[in-house]
């Protein structure tokens, strides 16, 4: 199985991303944010960072647009030259999200929707992420009765958690489009954690992708800055014991593993959170 992770944390620039992929020697580079934005904030440096990336294996490009309305001009425009881009850095999966749909949206509709967004994006897998403005019901229908080629969906059981629906049962519904399992874990007031350390199954998770013989992407997408925000990694304050125990917790534990050593009572380095959690994918997946 092939293993990438998101690397655009905080405001990383894409050689720094670009380093950090190199060492911890991933399969696949995903392109998202790079200098803390998304797309329609760096898109004039086109060529600069075509250049960074011409040589490496971009799984995925998120260009964090806004869920595509086809009414709207602005949105076409914009799906447009995130294609152009995704077509420069020779990545062949683009992350969009779709417009909301009510529950009365026929098949015929929803496939003529794909089928146009398609005619902009020719011949780029279309990877759809979920968006909070539709329930699990559009997605399930998605899965189960567009039968467009192209059309592809990213599982991120964190987002399914969200929206009060079983990551496991989604799981199953997700198998047949399923081109991304995005790892990723939250504890039960919503707030990102890390991986095993909260509300979703994640060796349930991991047994299946081996079950279903899973050839697509798997991408480690824990939020590790809105972690660290939570549940901080410097010396633990008083009123924040119980919130904080569980990186605690992980903390010691990674130590005893050789993955890192740290001073109770200073910062553990950022990178070093990353690198071992990529390990844990690797010893699981290679």
């Amino acid at each position: 199985m092939k293993i990438a992770s998101y690397l655009d944390y905080y405001d990383w620039s894409l050689d720094k991303q670009l380093k950090l992929f190199k060492n911890n020697e991933l399969d696949q580079f995903i392109v998202r944010k790079i200098n803390g934005k998304s797309f329609l904030d760096y898109q004039d440096n086109f060529k600069k960072y075509q250049f960074l990336l011409k040589k490496q294996k971009v799984g995925l490009f998120d260009p964090l647009l806004d869920p595509i309305d086809l009414s709207k001009e602005e949105d076409i425009n914009n799906l447009k030259l995130a294609t152009k881009f995704c077509r420069m850095i020779k990545c062949r999966n683009i992350a969009i999200k779709i417009k909301q749909f009510n529950k009365d949206v026929t098949t015929t509709e929803l496939k003529e929707y794909f089928k146009q967004i398609i005619k902009i994006t020719k011949s780029r897998n279309l990877i759809i992420r979920l968006s909070d403005e539709n329930d699990m019901f559009i997605y399930n229908k998605i899965v189960n009765e567009i039968k467009l080629r192209k059309v592809k969906v990213i599982y991120n059981p964190v987002s399914i958690y969200h929206k009060n629906y079983s990551p496991q049962t989604a799981f199953r519904l997700f198998t047949k489009k399923m081109q991304i399992c995005e790892i990723a874990d939250t504890n039960d007031q919503m707030e990102a954690i890390l991986v095993g350390y909260g509300e979703i199954d994640i060796k349930d998770i991991f047994k299946n992708l081996y079950e279903i013989r899973f050839k697509g992407l798997i991408a480690l997408n824990s939020n590790l800055d809105e972690v660290f925000e939570n549940f901080g990694i410097n010396k633990l304050d008083v009123d924040k014991k119980d919130k904080r125990s569980n990186m605690r917790k992980y903390l010691d534990t990674i130590q005893k593993m050789g993955y890192v050593k740290y001073d109770s009572e200073e910062e553990v380095p950022f990178e070093d959170i990353i690198a071992h959690q990529i390990k844990l994918l690797k010893i699981v997946f290679k």
